[in-house]
């Protein structure tokens, strides 16, 4: 069985037809993509501690991507991955749809005592191909691309068998604030475009136009999502009750409470 790898020095081989069975959730607020069996952070915590592979480091506040693997069978138990805030088009995008699918799980196969993944320096939202995209520029220069599907959305990219990108199908159906019990939610348009619009926002300019600048028309724009997310109706939890939270959470921490208060609607 070939051998793909994650980072230098570390290998895995794919248990073929296997997959993880628990749905992703991508929290907004924190800007990660998460596939883990446990329904709080703290649970999360616990299972990461018994756990192998390229975990965060806490102490030192290091943004590493967790890749942890059971310790006793190797596979593959949790993932919790960052997305960027550098949104970009990758020139390879057109190699997705042609990529060599394999179902399967992985299985640590070569590793040192420790290594770490860091986070890809690119995102991009692909609305018509309903994927969230995260990657290196070694995806961007791929001649062909290896997609290995670790659940029914969730999928890791490799271009000569070096991993090279992560891939969230239909991102807006998994949007949380939390990590709480998994709930399942179909896409409709409204979801769609809010989603498109939320997350143009979360990139380093228009954020540090909110943060920084306090720019005015940003929170005008902030504000006619989110009253337009609250007219259509959104359960309690949902998708779009998500992004309208974040919207809203998002202006109390940067714009005066009258400002706000005059904008939104409660």
């Amino acid at each position: 069985m070939f051998e793909l790898e994650l980072t230098e020095g570390t290998t895995i081989i794919l248990e073929p037809g296997q997959q993880l069975t628990f749905r992703p959730r991508l929290l907004i607020n924190s800007l990660k993509a998460i596939l883990t069996s446990s329904n709080n952070a703290r649970d999360i915590d616990s299972e990461s501690m018994n756990l192998i592979g390229s975990k965060e480091d806490w102490l030192h506040m290091s943004n590493t991507d967790t890749f942890a693997f059971d310790a006793d069978t190797h596979l593959l138990t949790l993932i919790s991955f960052y997305f960027s805030e550098e949104n970009k088009v990758p020139d390879s995008l057109f190699l997705v749809k042609a990529a060599n699918k394999i179902v399967g799980l992985p299985k640590l196969a070569k590793y040192p005592e420790h290594f770490e993944l860091e986070p890809f320096p690119y995102r991009y939202y692909h609305l018509e191909g309903d994927i969230l995209l995260c990657f290196n520029d070694e995806f961007e220069l791929a001649q062909q691309l290896t997609e290995v599907s670790l659940s029914k959305d969730f999928s890791l990219f490799f271009s000569d068998n070096h991993y090279c990108g992560w891939g969230l199908y239909h991102p807006e159906t998994f949007v949380v604030i939390r990590v709480a019990d998994e709930i399942e939610y179909a896409s409709n348009p409204i979801l769609k475009e809010s989603f498109q619009d939320v997350f143009d926002l979360i990139a380093a300019e228009p954020l540090d136009r909110i943060s920084i600048e306090r720019d005015e028309y940003s929170l005008q724009k902030m504000a006619n999502l989110h009253n337009k997310i609250l007219n259509y109706g959104a359960a309690p939890s949902s998708p779009l009750a998500s992004l309208a939270f974040w919207l809203f959470d998002v202006a109390g921490r940067y714009y005066e409470d009258e400002k706000i208060n005059s904008l939104f609607v409660k």
